[in-house]
């Protein structure tokens, strides 16, 4: 087995990339990424649909960080 590293991640473009791939390419939902103080990315998630129906849409909020790893805001302690 061989382990390719992946460049690291350093616009948002490439944080939302990481994120759509995490989620399926799923098509209702759209991103939006923002650098944060700690050198990662928060990428914001929101449902379409759930927009749609008058809702703000927010499906979660992620860190990616420049590695590519990722997991949601509300469970990362610092």
């Amino acid at each position: 087995m061989s382990f390719e590293p992946q460049a690291p991640i350093i616009t948002p473009e490439q944080a939302i990339d990481v994120m759509k791939k995490a989620m399926d390419y799923n098509p209702d939902l759209v991103y939006d990424a923002s650098p944060n103080k700690y050198g990662n990315f928060d990428v914001k998630i929101r449902s379409q649909s759930l927009m749609n129906q008058g809702g703000s849409g927010t499906a979660g909020i992620w860190e990616v960080t420049p590695d590519g790893s990722h997991a949601e805001k509300s469970t990362i302690i610092r």
